[in-house]
């Protein structure tokens, strides 16, 4: 299995895939792979990630915006059944409707199935021009469908 990380923006469309990964490599390992934390990358932008990017906004610090959603405590002896409070919870509603999109290219992504079905062949830089033909195809269909609206 193999990975990539993507960037997309309100429009759904996809700016941004970093080469493949091998799948069982974190999210965060991935961005700090292809984003080092010492340059000042997302200086200008609102970057909204889920929560497979929880030390983003510790490390990313050079006038960067980084979003994450509120996590659920752990549970504990002293807080046994623990939950959000209800302006978290509503805050993390907002997120989810923002961040909906980013699903939605991915998915888009996968509406051309040579990334849904098992790649058999062993050529890292044949399977990376699947993602990259993925992502333009997306990208001029999501183009046609705004130019055309």
């Amino acid at each position: 299995m193999l990975k990539v990380l993507i960037i997309t923006n309100h429009a759904r469309k996809i700016l941004y895939l970093s080469p493949l990964f091998n799948g069982s490599t974190h999210d965060y390992a991935m961005m700090t792979a292809s984003f080092a934390p010492t340059q000042p990358w997302f200086k200008d932008f609102t970057l909204r990630a889920d929560l497979g990017f929880l030390g983003a906004p510790k490390d990313y610090r050079f006038g960067t915006n980084i979003l994450l959603p509120h996590k659920k405590p752990r549970q504990s002896k002293i807080h046994p059944n623990p939950s959000l409070t209800e302006q978290q919870k509503t805050e993390n509603r907002a997120f989810s409707k923002i961040r909906v999109a980013v699903e939605h290219a991915i998915g888009g992504m996968k509406h051309f199935h040579c990334l849904t079905h098992r790649i058999r062949q062993h050529s890292m830089s044949l399977i990376d021009q699947f993602f990259g033909l993925s992502a333009g195809l997306w990208n001029f269909k999501c183009f046609t469908i705004n130019s055309f609206a």
